[in-house]
């Protein structure tokens, strides 16, 4: 199992930081690469969502609790198969502000565990930053 661990702090409350994220249906409000969320009436607790490039992303909704957001890819154009993510704030222990972290675990497929691990950090990182 590949593990992806990112991590930036912003000098926003954790509270207005959750406040941003925690619907699970808006991802799109503050993550670049989306353009739109809708449920997918597929799957229970799911999401999908329309990317910057024209295709679609389906995510399932794990669990929510605090401020963190457990879920997991139903499909996309990625290279990764068994794919789950955490993404959570908290207070930041070394000054005023948030801490947020996007942890996520796969297997690669379709590609190798470097390009795999590049693709995923790239798609957390541009959420974190858009966050920050």
């Amino acid at each position: 199992m590949t593990k992806v661990h990112l991590q930036v702090t912003t000098p926003a409350a954790p509270a207005q930081v959750w406040e941003r994220i925690r619907d699970f249906y808006a991802i799109h409000t503050w993550q670049p690469l989306m353009t739109a969320t809708e449920p997918d009436t597929e799957h229970a607790n799911a999401r999908r969502m329309t990317l910057t490039d024209g295709g679609t992303a389906v995510e399932q909704l794990i669990e929510q609790t605090g401020r963190s957001c457990r879920y997991r890819l139903l499909s996309a154009p990625l290279p990764v198969r068994d794919y789950e993510a955490v993404i959570a704030v908290h207070d930041n222990p070394d000054s005023a502000g948030a801490l947020i972290t996007w942890d996520a675990t796969f297997e690669p497929d379709g590609a190798d565990e470097a390009t795999a691990s590049a693709v995923i950090t790239a798609v957390l990182q541009t959420g974190l930053d858009a966050l920050q």
